[in-house]
């Protein structure tokens, strides 16, 4: 968890830069700030409803012969996307907090 901070920080430092360059307005930084919620709220979602899938088939084997592995595995799209929105967010909210948008 730390680390993520750690990264979400070290990121705004360089947006921080990065804005004095091309200054971004703020109604796009909100909308990037939406999406990264709602991608995160889907991918939740998405894991909980796999999860559930996946006990009710383990449970009726006989009746069910579903081969999940089509399916995207949610636990390897969260350690590999989750981090990466998270410290994307925290870092478009410090920006907000400095710019005092928020």
């Amino acid at each position: 968890m730390w680390v993520i901070v750690l990264s979400g920080l070290i990121h705004y430092l360089i947006f921080r830069k990065f804005q004095e360059k091309f200054n971004l307005p703020t109604t796009v930084l909100t909308m990037v700030e939406y999406y990264i919620q709602w991608i995160l709220i889907y991918m939740t979602i998405y894991q909980v409803m796999f999860d559930i899938l996946h006990k009710v088939v383990k449970k009726i084997p006989d009746i069910l012969n579903l081969d999940l592995s089509y399916l995207i595995n949610p636990t390897y799209l969260i350690i590999a996307i989750f981090p990466a929105l998270i410290a994307t967010w925290i870092t478009i909210v410090l920006y907000k907090v400095y710019k005092k948008d928020i």
